[in-house]
């Protein structure tokens, strides 16, 4: 019998070691979700059950294994478990990336913390997040970037610094160029004068004239990959990137552009040109009344007339809704994460799988 006992404690032991057993310990961080009850923030895991209670003033997603939440009006970080691992003292506080998050100490000054509560920076004016192992910062009035340590591994000489992305970072130089630099700080491309953008799923955008007069000056999108190589041209192919919210042409999303064709039909276009999926959606390439979004996760969100949902990448309506669905103060709304996307249906909202069914849900709040 105790032989019996012994080898069941074993195998209980070795379960909890790898991670199979389904308990709050064990949770991927990756796999819990935000919610908010009562003017209180908790988190539910993909199959609705409840991990950590609505307890927080405010919380943010989880990144690298913890969340910022707010609690007696300071912020602080919890673990997959709920239990705060970092205090809550702060100001502000943002999400961890590779490692290291920023968080405000007073009004006028940024530190940057590790996962353990050390402080790593101190005295900066403003938050950075680290890509590639660095992060752009200010200096007077110009930019550079730092490693880890503090330590300048590209003194301030730019006039304006994006993040890195696979090694790569766009800057604007002092006299108003736009180039694509290496970690050392070697130009790889440029600089040139068309205006380049930030790196986003590893291709940046370059804003390149068609005609200048003085009426209007007309541009087009061309997309280059981290070395400054031409990826498309959508223009060339009779073509136009949506325009999004901020004026700036779409962005590559699950591989895929937006696209709107001669007849206003928008599309999904890959880096090869080649159209993968026509649509029945149809309007002026305008992001802010999109009939379409970008593709994340496999599905992109639709608004069509009277419904609004989501197609996957056959073109196959997967949820509607005739419920309006804007203002969310959810994060995870308007696309899918690990399976899951917030959604309003029947006065209710709440998140839904894959398969348009509720796994978790309440009675919708109403002037939202």
């Amino acid at each position: 019998m105790k032989k019996i006992l012994m080898f069941t404690l074993l195998i209980i032991i070795g379960l909890s070691l790898c991670g199979c057993l389904n308990t709050a310990n064990s949770s991927n961080y990756e796999n819990l979700y935000l919610v908010e009850l009562n003017s209180k923030y908790g988190f539910i895991n993909d199959k609705g059950k409840t991990i950590i209670q609505p307890q927080y003033d405010f919380a943010d997603n989880f990144s690298e294994g913890y969340a910022a939440v707010k609690k007696n009006g300071r912020y602080g970080y919890i673990n997959i478990n709920g239990d705060f691992t970092i205090a809550p003292v702060y100001i502000r506080a943002l999400d961890f990336h590779e490692g290291l998050a920023s968080v405000m100490n007073n009004e006028n000054e940024w530190l940057v913390i590790n996962s353990k509560s050390k402080v790593q920076m101190k005295g900066l004016s403003n938050s950075i997040k680290f890509s590639s192992g660095l992060a752009d910062l200010t200096s007077g009035d110009k930019c550079g970037y730092i490693d880890k340590k503090g330590d300048w591994q590209i003194h301030p000489r730019y006039s304006y610094c994006y993040n890195f992305a696979n090694g790569s970072a766009t800057v604007k130089t002092e006299d108003g160029k736009y180039a694509i630099i290496n970690k050392d700080g070697k130009f790889i491309f440029g600089p040139q004068e068309n205006q380049l953008l930030d790196f986003v799923n590893n291709a940046v955008i370059m804003y390149e004239k068609i005609s200048d007069d003085k009426e209007i000056t007309e541009m087009k999108c061309v997309y280059l990959d981290t070395h400054g190589q031409k990826i498309l041209d959508p223009f060339e192919l009779g073509y136009s990137p949506v325009i999004d919210d901020d004026g700036g042409c779409s962005e590559f999303s699950d591989g895929l552009l937006l696209v709107s064709d001669k007849n206003l039909y928008w599309n999904y276009m890959d880096k090869n040109g080649k159209i993968v999926l026509k649509t029945k959606f149809k309007g002026i390439p305008n992001g802010h009344d999109a009939p379409v979004g970008g593709f994340i996760n496999g599905f992109a969100y639709f608004n069509d007339t009277e419904k609004w949902g989501f197609i996957n990448k056959q073109g196959e309506i997967i949820f509607e809704s005739s419920e309006y669905s804007g203002d969310n103060i959810n994060p995870n709304w308007g696309s899918f994460q690990n399976g899951l996307t917030y959604v309003y249906k029947d006065n209710k909202e709440g998140y839904i799988n894959q398969k348009g069914e509720f796994i978790w849900s309440k009675p919708r709040k109403e002037n939202r």
